[in-house]
């Protein structure tokens, strides 16, 4: 195929001129700062593409990939911030913005409806279409909808709502929430009941179990649906409620066997989850358990007319993820049990189908009844928490401690952490809130345990936040990665596996690495799209110490997100124990040879991602109000997270209730969708002169009524 070229020089000046006129910040993360491209074989250093992609296509396109892997709907400044990251020699800033524009005009990228939020840079502001503000100020000042309507009309246009970035979401993002909701859709009464509801209340007669979940096990058993959801509230036993579900399933397996001895076949129930210490909790109910990308990766998977699924932890799966589990279960005749809680952490990926499916009437389970925390004070914490009352929730905390910086936060919970027992420490679960703090207090911990400098220092290996878009782009990789061959790629001389450390990019996309003989390989990542990618570290190993498994290893039964213990070093190896026991005795062990790097790191310490879905006796929380990743959902989980009591150390107490108080929510594309369709249907209802005397009324009087105090727009 022919190649159009493009000089680098020939676009720099320009590029940066137009960037600046933008306001295009780089920040840290362009890849392409200070990098130098060599020539090859004597040529000039230039980019390829293939035949009929212009410059502009190739960056934007880029850019769509990488924002909508996490968002389904981006934001403008996004897109052309990333377009422009990668455009460097390649194409212009005004090819961007045309190629944008042509792609909105074509109908490839879906515009948001305009919309507004409030000036003076109130980030904490709604950004509403003029059709949300109504609404909004309906709910909030309880007018009318023509007074809602006058009033925003008229804020538009003196400017106390302004404008608002533009968002797009893709015509792929749309087409695959609606197949979502339209295979949940036709699975509506197309299985046969495994049990009538008066013979599951007769078997469950005497039980236990909570109203909520009763409501699960019978939903699951006498469902006609291929496609139910169970709701569950923080530690409210949805696993319990699978078990005794499962209990029923083995029952009419064993009635089955003994009206037809013939037939030999009975249900078969199969679960699955997201992340490994997930998949871990499974397997100790005696599930069959898999991690979800475990089970795609499967050629034969078994599934049939008789194949109950368990989705757990429904609620972190992105939407291209549930699109494909959703089909394969259609087309097989299976069934699907997802289980999850939407006020929990959503999906990395874009999307949040388990929160559609039930907006969209998917027949749903609700538990609400909570059984973890065993503290009443606790409890009701936790209970206003998955209320949506966070502010609520915090005076139930017995101990809550202000310390400004990050460093004193840590060495405060490293400090309540050691004034435990070795044994209490072992239902000790320290939740950070970013990468940063987890690490630190892995650090502090290892120092006052006594380990620090005890051990010796490994190579292993710890994944790149990455989406596809960068991986397949030779200048994303950095000198001295490691990429691991998910498959074999023969043509490149990649071997499934193995590992080979980054040297450089070399312009036409084409990727250089080295294996661990030196030798050197050359190839483009966009044909070898199916690479892990690491970053080598160096920590110190010691006897004693607490470890989290990162990858996924079958020949040795680890998962990642596997806890376990260093209890020997020598010899070349590196033994861990499981930290369940058997008659005072870890219930297995496992020898790691050192001869390559270990995928592992310090497990004192967890980021809320991967605390979710544990349990502890006590939960310790690093939280700093000023940051990002502190929200109502963080909040939620980590304080549900305890059975007897959480801990909670923060910058500022007076700022704390604001921070937890914040939502980041997924967005979806068929919200946006509804927003444009209900500023269509907005934009062509009358207005009556009746609307105006009774704006004109509203302003007499105080535009936000006699007594409603400061607040504006």
């Amino acid at each position: 195929m022919r190649a159009r070229l493009f000089s680098i020089a020939s676009r720099y000046k320009y590029w940066v001129t137009k960037a600046r006129e933008l306001g295009i910040d780089f920040g840290a993360r362009s890849h392409l700062d200070n990098r130098e491209y060599a020539p090859r074989n004597g040529g000039p250093a230039e980019y390829s593409l293939p035949q009929g992609i212009t410059p502009g296509q190739a960056v934007v396109q880029y850019a769509i990939n990488h924002l909508t892997e996490r968002e389904q709907v981006v934001g403008e400044n996004d897109l052309r911030t990333v377009a422009l990251r990668r455009a460097v020699g390649l194409a212009t800033p005004d090819q961007v913005n045309d190629e944008i524009r042509r792609l909105v005009k074509q109908g490839t990228l879906i515009e948001s409806p305009p919309t507004y939020r409030m000036p003076n840079g109130d980030l904490d502001s709604p950004v509403l279409s003029p059709a949300g503000w109504r609404a909004h100020l309906q709910e909030l000042k309880g007018w009318s909808e023509k007074e809602a309507r006058q009033y925003v009309d008229k804020a538009i246009k003196r400017g106390s709502l302004e404008p608002a970035e533009k968002r797009y979401t893709t015509q792929k993002a749309l087409k695959r929430e609606k197949a979502i909701l339209a295979i949940e859709r036709t699975g509506r009464g197309q299985v046969t009941p495994l049990m009538t509801k008066e013979q599951v209340a007769k078997a469950l007669e005497g039980s236990t179990l909570s109203p909520g979940q009763f409501q699960a096990v019978e939903v699951i058993v006498s469902t006609n649906n291929r496609f139910v959801g169970i709701q569950g509230d923080a530690g409210t036993g949805k696993t319990y409620s699978v078990d005794r579900a499962v209990k029923l399933i083995d029952s009419v397996n064993a009635a089955m066997a003994t009206n037809n001895p013939q037939d030999i076949t009975g249900y078969r129930v199969v679960a699955l989850a997201p992340y490994g210490n997930q998949v871990t909790a499974l397997k100790n109910e005696g599930l069959d358990a898999h991690t979800l990308a475990s089970f795609f990766h499967t050629k034969n998977k078994g599934l049939d007319a008789k194949t109950i699924v368990i989705l757990d932890e429904a609620g972190v799966v992105g939407a291209r993820q549930m699109e494909r589990l959703m089909r394969e279960i259609e087309q097989s005749g299976a069934r699907l049990i997802q289980l999850g809680d939407t006020k929990q952490t959503e999906a990395i990926e874009a999307g949040k189908p388990f929160a559609q499916l039930q907006q969209s009437g998917m027949q749903t389970a609700r538990i609400k009844e909570i059984q973890r925390q065993k503290d009443p004070e606790l409890k009701r914490a936790v209970q206003h928490a998955a209320e949506g009352q966070p502010t609520k929730s915090l005076e139930h905390l017995k101990h809550v401690e202000e310390l400004r910086t990050a460093s004193d936060r840590h060495q405060a919970i490293v400090r309540d952490y050691m004034a435990l027992t070795p044994d209490q420490r072992k239902e000790v679960l320290i939740v950070a809130g970013t990468n940063k703090d987890r690490k630190e207090i892995n650090t502090m911990a290892r120092q006052a345990l006594g380990l620090f400098g005890k051990g010796k220092e490994f190579e292993t290996l710890n994944r790149v936040d990455s989406t596809d878009a960068e991986r397949r782009y030779a200048p994303s990789y950095k000198q001295g990665m490691i990429i691991q061959p998910e498959k074999d790629y023969k043509r490149a001389g990649l071997v499934r596996g193995e590992l080979y450390v980054v040297d450089q990019a070399l312009p036409g996309n084409v990727l250089v690495v080295k294996d661990r003989s030196g030798n050197r390989f050359e190839f483009n990542p966009r044909q070898a799209t199916k690479l892990s990618v690491y970053k080598l570290e160096k920590p110190e190993l010691a006897v004693g110490d607490l470890i989290r498994i990162n990858r996924q290893d079958p020949k040795l039964d680890l998962t990642n997100g596997d806890r376990m213990r260093v209890v020997s070093i020598e010899g070349g190896v590196v033994q861990l124990a499981s930290l369940k026991e058997v008659n005072g005795q870890p219930e297995r062990t496992v020898s790691l040879p050192t001869n390559k790097p270990l995928h592992l790191e310090h497990a004192y310490s967890a980021t809320v991602h991967s605390a979710q879905g544990l349990t502890n006796d006590r939960v310790m929380i690093s939280l700093n109000t000023k940051s990002r990743t502190t929200s109502q959902n963080l909040w939620y989980v980590a304080i549900s997270r305890a059975r007897h009591e959480a801990r909670v150390y923060a910058d500022s107490i007076k700022g704390l209730p604001a921070a937890i108080a914040k939502r980041y929510d997924k967005t979806t594309a068929l919200s946006l969708q509804q927003e444009r369709e209900r500023q269509r249907r907005d934009s062509i209802q009358p207005r009556t002169v009746s609307d105006g005397r009774a704006l004109e009324r509203k302003q007499r009087t105080g535009l936000d009524g006699p007594s409603s105090g400061n607040a504006r727009i």
